[in-house]
């Protein structure tokens, strides 16, 4: 998150033991004790995967910049309305909201293949966020 003083980037431990209204709760603790400069150490470093979002200041797509030592780093443009080709049945055109996601992976640790079908699953629990519902 960018404060007034720089950029911070506070660590979210064992997402992936957590809900995605866990994750938040603990999103919102920690953007708020940023904001207030009370994060300790340990909640800005030992990151593995960071996530950020441009959208909010009306960027479509980036390039986000890995974080050593962190594996990776998904980049969120904004949502905006476009018109897509719905192939199915037969060709039509549809207006639908779309985000452009840009993936930096450290190949040292993660190959392109693996970084690849793990962006189509974000992608895809995007599109059918109920998939994320347990």
């Amino acid at each position: 998150m960018e404060l007034e003083d720089g950029l911070i980037v506070p660590v979210v431990r064992d997402a992936d033991r957590l809900s995605i209204v866990q994750i938040h709760h603990r999103l919102q603790d920690l953007f708020q004790r940023a904001r207030q400069k009370r994060l300790l150490l340990d909640e800005i470093k030992g990151g593995t995967f960071t996530l950020t979002n441009l959208g909010h200041l009306g960027i479509d797509a980036f390039s986000p910049i890995l974080n050593r030592p962190e594996s990776g780093i998904l980049g969120v443009g904004r949502i905006v309305k476009r018109p897509v080709v719905i192939p199915r049945p037969e060709d039509r055109v549809e207006i639908r909201s779309c985000m452009t996601l840009s993936l930096t992976v450290d190949h040292r640790i993660i190959d392109g293949g693996p970084a690849a079908r793990f962006l189509r699953t974000v992608a895809t629990c995007i599109e059918e966020p109920l998939l994320l519902v347990e």
